[in-house]
């Protein structure tokens, strides 16, 4: 009972408070010392954060493919153009065979094909045989009064297998009225003939 009595004598409200604030202040410690409240990794030493960082785990596998999505809506209709005129012109010698003029050199119109006016594309072809006979064979593509092809420097004739040639001529262009379309010819030599002469015209809507 003494001791009880001791105790009492010395308890007092401000003794009950000092000690709450004591177990309070441990109690507080604790939980400090447990918890940590790290808003950032920059709160972090980085040689700890590099020791937190686990290492890369396996790949994972494939997962399965995806249902297709639903298909677009179909694109617009191009602007329909009119189309423009398509006629084709012919003119074709046949069997029929040109013979070089009696004077060497001269320039000789092989063929002719009339035409409406518009917009061309033309183009010819020949044979040239040489009978035996060298020189050098020259056409040029000629429509209305423009040259479309001046056939360059020509096809140099010579004998036998070599005394026959192919010529071609080709070019674009326009007629404001109506014309022809020619090809003209001349060799430095009297003895020889064209043959398989054609020429062949498209008119277009218009020339590139």
């Amino acid at each position: 009972m003494r001791i009880w009595s001791v105790i009492r004598r010395h308890l007092s409200y401000a003794n009950i408070a000092a000690t709450l604030a004591l177990v309070f202040s441990m109690s507080a410690g604790a939980v400090a010392a447990t918890h940590y409240m790290i808003n950032s990794t920059r709160q972090i030493n980085p040689k700890v954060l590099k020791k937190l960082k686990g290492k890369t785990g396996a790949k994972g596998v494939a997962g399965v493919t995806g249902a297709p999505g639903p298909q677009g809506s179909p694109g617009q209709n191009g602007a329909t153009v009119a189309t423009g005129p398509s006629t084709a012109f012919n003119t074709n010698s046949g069997s029929n065979e040109l013979h070089w003029p009696s004077n060497s050199g001269q320039a000789l119109t092989v063929s002719s094909l009339s035409l409406p006016a518009g917009n061309f594309s033309v183009y010819g072809k020949l044979i040239a045989d040489n009978d035996g006979a060298w020189g050098l064979a020259r056409c040029e593509l000629i429509l209305g009064a423009t040259t479309i092809d001046p056939g360059f420097d020509g096809i140099e004739m010579g004998e036998h297998p070599n005394d026959r040639h192919s010529l071609v001529v080709a070019g674009i262009g326009s007629l404001a009225t109506p014309g022809t379309a020619r090809i003209v010819c001349s060799v430095p030599a009297t003895q020889g003939k064209y043959k398989d002469i054609s020429i062949t015209a498209i008119q277009v809507g218009g020339l590139g």
